[in-house]
Protein backbone atom coordinates (compact mmCIF):
# COMPACT_ATOMS: atom_id res chain seq x y z
CA UNK A 1 0.00 0.00 0.00
CA UNK A 2 0.91 3.47 -1.40
CA UNK A 3 0.36 6.43 1.34
CA UNK A 4 0.80 10.51 0.15
CA UNK A 5 1.89 13.06 2.34
CA UNK A 6 -0.93 15.57 2.09
CA UNK A 7 0.62 17.73 5.15
CA UNK A 8 3.37 20.18 4.34
CA UNK A 9 6.62 19.20 6.44
CA UNK A 10 6.68 22.68 7.77
CA UNK A 11 3.81 22.05 9.53
CA UNK A 12 4.74 19.25 11.30
CA UNK A 13 8.42 20.35 12.31
CA UNK A 14 10.64 19.88 9.53
CA UNK A 15 13.06 21.93 8.11
CA UNK A 16 12.49 23.13 4.88
CA UNK A 17 15.15 22.57 2.41
CA UNK A 18 17.31 25.05 0.92
CA UNK A 19 16.38 24.24 -2.73
CA UNK A 20 12.75 24.63 -1.66
CA UNK A 21 13.58 28.06 -0.08
CA UNK A 22 15.58 29.38 -2.72
CA UNK A 23 12.56 28.88 -5.38
CA UNK A 24 10.59 30.82 -3.18
CA UNK A 25 12.67 33.50 -3.00
CA UNK A 26 13.64 33.72 -6.50
CA UNK A 27 9.61 33.54 -7.02
CA UNK A 28 9.24 36.60 -5.04
CA UNK A 29 11.86 38.37 -6.79
CA UNK A 30 10.18 37.30 -9.75
CA UNK A 31 6.85 38.77 -8.71
CA UNK A 32 8.41 42.05 -7.62
CA UNK A 33 10.06 42.47 -11.03
CA UNK A 34 6.81 41.85 -12.91
CA UNK A 35 4.91 44.13 -10.56
CA UNK A 36 7.67 47.09 -11.24
CA UNK A 37 7.51 46.24 -14.81
CA UNK A 38 3.99 46.83 -14.86
CA UNK A 39 3.96 49.95 -12.35
CA UNK A 40 6.56 51.88 -15.47
CA UNK A 41 3.96 51.12 -18.10
CA UNK A 42 1.61 52.47 -16.62
CA UNK A 43 3.10 55.42 -15.33
CA UNK A 44 4.44 55.81 -18.94
CA UNK A 45 0.80 55.73 -20.34
CA UNK A 46 0.93 59.41 -18.22
CA UNK A 47 3.40 60.85 -20.68
CA UNK A 48 1.55 59.59 -24.04
CA UNK A 49 0.02 62.47 -26.00
CA UNK A 50 -3.55 62.68 -27.43
CA UNK A 51 -2.13 61.15 -31.07
CA UNK A 52 -0.11 58.55 -29.35
CA UNK A 53 -3.07 57.32 -26.86
CA UNK A 54 -5.70 57.22 -29.97
CA UNK A 55 -2.67 54.52 -31.47
CA UNK A 56 -2.77 52.53 -29.00
CA UNK A 57 -6.51 52.60 -28.68
CA UNK A 58 -7.09 54.24 -25.04
CA UNK A 59 -8.31 57.59 -23.90
CA UNK A 60 -6.82 59.97 -21.45
CA UNK A 61 -9.29 59.42 -18.80
CA UNK A 62 -8.26 55.24 -19.78
CA UNK A 63 -4.98 56.46 -18.88
CA UNK A 64 -5.35 58.01 -15.97
CA UNK A 65 -7.44 54.74 -14.33
CA UNK A 66 -4.53 52.83 -15.59
CA UNK A 67 -1.87 54.76 -13.64
CA UNK A 68 -3.81 55.08 -10.71
CA UNK A 69 -3.25 51.27 -10.39
CA UNK A 70 0.38 51.91 -10.61
CA UNK A 71 1.17 51.19 -6.63
CA UNK A 72 3.66 48.62 -6.18
CA UNK A 73 1.92 46.72 -2.86
CA UNK A 74 -1.67 44.96 -3.77
CA UNK A 75 -4.68 46.73 -2.88
CA UNK A 76 -6.41 45.32 0.34
CA UNK A 77 -9.99 45.32 0.99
Amino acid sequence: MVTIDTIPAESIGEPVSAARKRFSVLGALAGLQFRWAKRRSRLALLELNEHQLRDIGITHEEARHEAAKASILPRML
